[in-house]
């Protein structure tokens, strides 16, 4: 009998333990994300207005019964447009998974862009590339209409378009879109009128998801979008 009490004393002195350890944590987390950004001219933002949140889920929404979350909202404005940037939380299973720790987007009355989403693939030699490349188009292409620009063999390769206004969408990605493009890679975009998001898949070894250097990189990365796409 004082066996098994200390036994369950022991396992219920575990559990709070870890329960702790992950609660100090994420508030330690949490606080040097904040500090960080804070140094980069972002700030909190205590209440987002909800069209523009249900807009941006809209644009995440990837397949049928995707739940999403988007939280931890922090801003950061200019004359030119309004950056905003949070993490993207996928709770359809189980298990709730950070998506993205540097979920970015751009709203700004200079844009006026058809919807589109801008899917990378995966630009390696090789037979597992070529499947992986053929599950995303499958994938992608059962939300919308595939927008195919084969005369363009550096961009094709390594991305493509899905959208339903094909008009329209060929008119915005004209040769210079295109060409800037073609210059990048596994950077996903989603947009429609004035906003747009962007991520990027990270596939180097060893490199930390939501490091600052990875930040610096994609506000630099969204930056030069925003100049591509309010351009024409």
């Amino acid at each position: 009998m004082i066996l098994s009490l200390l036994l369950v004393s022991v396992v219920v002195g575990l559990f709070i333990t870890i329960i702790y350890f992950a609660i100090t944590s994420e508030r330690k987390r949490k606080k040097k994300k904040q500090e960080t950004l804070l140094s980069l001219g972002f700030h909190p933002v205590r209440e987002l207005d909800s069209g523009l949140l249900d807009t941006l889920k809209l644009l995440y929404q990837k397949r049928d019964h995707q739940k999403l979350e988007l939280k931890e909202f922090y801003t950061r404005k200019t004359g030119d447009y309004d950056i905003f940037l949070y993490e993207v939380w996928d709770n359809s299973g189980n298990d709730t998974d950070l998506q993205d720790a540097w979920g970015l987007a751009i709203q700004s009355p200079y844009l006026d862009l058809p919807r589109f989403t801008l899917v990378p693939r995966i630009d390696m030699p090789g037979k597992f590339a070529s499947l992986a490349n053929r599950f995303i188009e499958h994938l992608v292409s059962k939300q919308a209409h595939k927008i195919v620009f084969d005369q363009y063999v550096p961009f094709s390769k390594r991305y493509m378009v899905v959208g339903e206004n094909e008009s329209a969408i060929r008119q915005f990605f004209s040769d210079r879109v295109l060409d800037r493009l073609s210059e990048t890679e596994y950077w996903q975009v989603d947009a429609d009128h004035h906003l747009f998001t962007y991520s990027q898949f990270e596939f180097k070894r060893g490199k930390q998801p939501g490091n600052l250097e990875q930040l610096n990189q994609r506000l630099e990365n969204i930056k030069n979008l925003f100049q591509l796409f309010s351009q024409g």
